[in-house]
């Protein structure tokens, strides 16, 4: 995630980045707290925090496209191959081997041999489960050089047209997939959808489309309240029906919370934070550590009954939230004085 010097630094990425990590937050806090009867009113009320937090990994890439995008934006190949990519793999393999060794130390199965075993699984890519938004990463930045040369030669009418084509064979036919008459279809029109791997990349436009432009307030809160009503809406009704929850609106890469995802992006691009600049740019380059060390502290929290606490499950999301957040973030401030920590691991 490209951070821009502090002069140059744009307050609406830092906000859009401080909403996507604390979105990322509320989505861990929601699985790892949530256990309320179906149909309470403790229930609805935890859907709502799930549904309102699920346009987070959305976000870090519609950011990565406004800022890698820009024309002004230098990215020859020997960058990406000498600092992006290395930085991610890096990352990426120290963070994993982490939590296979806390996840060794937890069950007392600690042992050379078991080690060697985890050590090796990590290439491949048999890795903590969140630890998948690096996974698409990888890919993201690699097509990132085909990407600018096509923004910089596309003109805004062929722009948009590729927003469609991504649309339609990125969100809208995996969201479709599961329904009638969709579900009916079999062989290569199936193959006409795009997995949420490459469908990344059309966030990545998305963000830039957005950043270029002049977007209205009125669209992004019309935008927003459309998604989040859908993505709330949609989830409590599928998982009425099925008697458990049902996830299947809550997929970043579905209709709704593309939606809502480009309504709290063009908000953010309506606003100007001025008085809260410094905390959500220290928010804003502190949430790459945050994302890869939040879920030990979650495990560590969980594992002392932290959850346990309240019976009443979404008071404990936003109490996890709070719990994590600053120690998260003060990890992220002591790891940032070690200057190669700071360039590799954070």
């Amino acid at each position: 995630m490209e951070q821009t010097t502090q002069s140059r630094r744009n307050g609406s990425i830092d906000l859009v980045k401080s909403v996507a990590i604390l979105s990322v937050l509320f989505v861990h806090a929601f699985t790892a707290c949530f256990r309320s009867p179906i149909g309470t009113a403790d229930w609805y009320g935890g859907m709502f925090l799930s549904a309102a937090a699920r346009a987070g990994v959305p976000l870090f890439f519609m950011a990565s496209g406004a800022l890698m995008l820009r024309p002004e934006k230098e990215l020859p190949l020997s960058r990406l191959f000498t600092k992006y990519l290395p930085r991610l793999l890096i990352a990426l393999f120290f963070w994993a081997f982490v939590y296979h060794c806390y996840d060794l130390w937890e069950t007392g199965s600690f042992s050379g041999a078991e080690l060697w075993h985890r050590f090796k699984s990590l290439f491949f890519f048999q890795h903590e489960e969140h630890l998948y938004f690096l996974h698409i990463s990888l890919l993201f930045y690699a097509m990132l050089p085909l990407l600018r040369v096509f923004v910089r030669h596309a003109n805004r009418k062929t722009l948009r047209y590729a927003l469609l084509l991504w649309f339609a064979a990125g969100i809208l036919l995996p969201t479709l997939r599961p329904y009638y008459p969709y579900k009916l279809f079999t062989g290569i029109p199936v193959q006409w959808m795009l997995n949420m791997t490459w469908a990344s990349l059309g966030y990545g436009l998305l963000g830039w489309m957005i950043s270029t432009s002049r977007p209205k307030a009125w669209l992004g809160w019309l935008l927003l309240a459309a998604g989040l009503g859908a993505t709330f809406g949609g989830s409590v009704l599928a998982s009425l029906r099925k008697g458990a929850l049902d996830a299947s609106f809550l997929s970043g890469f579905s209709v709704n919370v593309c939606l809502y995802a480009a309504g709290i992006f063009t908000l953010c691009h309506c606003t100007e934070p001025k008085r809260l600049a410094a905390p959500l740019r220290f928010l804003s380059t502190g949430s790459f550590c945050v994302y890869l060390s939040h879920m030990l502290v979650i495990k560590r929290l969980k594992l002392f009954g932290f959850m346990n606490l309240s019976d009443v499950s979404v008071l404990m999301i936003p109490l996890t939230v709070l719990a994590v957040l600053p120690v998260c973030l003060l990890l992220y401030w002591l790891l940032s004085k070690i200057p190669v920590v700071r360039k590799w691991l954070i």
